[in-house]
């Protein structure tokens, strides 16, 4: 159980765009499609990472407010106030009827400027980074929860090192998952030269990654050779 393998397997789901309305792989595991889904995704994300058992299973972060509050399976409820860690639980009250709390996150990196980044279900249909300093999310922070986790959280606060080997056309595993990950997050979720549509997060580095990475390095002044070097790993992950 780590503050690790669950902000790695969050990263791995950016990008994912949900079926409409409201389908999703997150609501098919939890038993429940179609419904709104950003706490069955962050219920998903701790199953899915070795870390069983440390959020309540619930599609309501109202409910999941008041398990914290009562520090149901070690959970500790935080006030807005502090200053999170990468792998708690940020919860919003983005408006709407229901209160006092209606859409979370999970914290993945503090901010050297202040505030911090989050990774969200259901953002705009789909999973995405977000900022706490946008317009959207200022002012909109009720509670943090904190689950059981381990693990150095300052380890964290750094982007990925480059691996070392240039990542190309053939290499395969968790690597390969994280830029491709990383090219949805740039390309919201769609990418021209898909047909408008997201890149596969699978592990395996093929033609259509190849040809978003192209796409990525030529945006950005890169040699566009289709390879992940450590300029294209540090545009992506710096």
């Amino acid at each position: 159980m780590s503050t690790a393998s669950l902000l790695e397997f969050a990263r791995m789901q950016v990008g994912y765009v949900e079926q409409p309305v409201n389908r999703t792989k997150y609501g098919q595991q939890f038993g429940l499609n179609p419904a709104l889904w950003c706490m069955m995704f962050v219920w998903c994300c701790f199953e899915n990472s070795g870390n069983h058992g440390l959020v309540t299973k619930t599609a309501s972060t109202r409910e999941l407010f008041a398990a914290a509050k009562r520090g149901d399976l070690g959970m500790k409820f935080l006030p807005p106030s502090t200053t999170p860690r990468p792998g708690d639980l940020v919860e919003y009250d983005l408006g709407g009827e229901f209160k006092p709390v209606n859409h979370i996150g999970i914290v993945e990196q503090l901010l050297s400027g202040g505030g911090f980044l989050t990774i969200e279900g259901n953002a705009n249909n789909r999973v995405a980074r977000k900022n706490s300093t946008a317009p959207d999310r200022q002012g909109k922070v009720v509670n943090f929860v904190r689950p059981a986790l381990t693990g150095a959280a300052a380890s964290l606060l750094a982007p990925p090192a480059f691996p070392g080997t240039v990542i190309k056309r053939g290499a395969s595993g968790s690597v390969v998952k994280q830029i491709q990950a990383r090219l949805n997050h740039f390309g919201k979720g769609r990418h021209d030269v898909l047909g408008g549509k997201p890149l596969p997060v699978g592990g395996h580095f093929g033609s259509m990654t190849e040809k978003v990475v192209k796409v990525f390095q030529r945006h950005r002044g890169l040699e566009d050779d289709g390879k992940v070097g450590p300029k294209t790993w540090g545009r992506l992950f710096g």
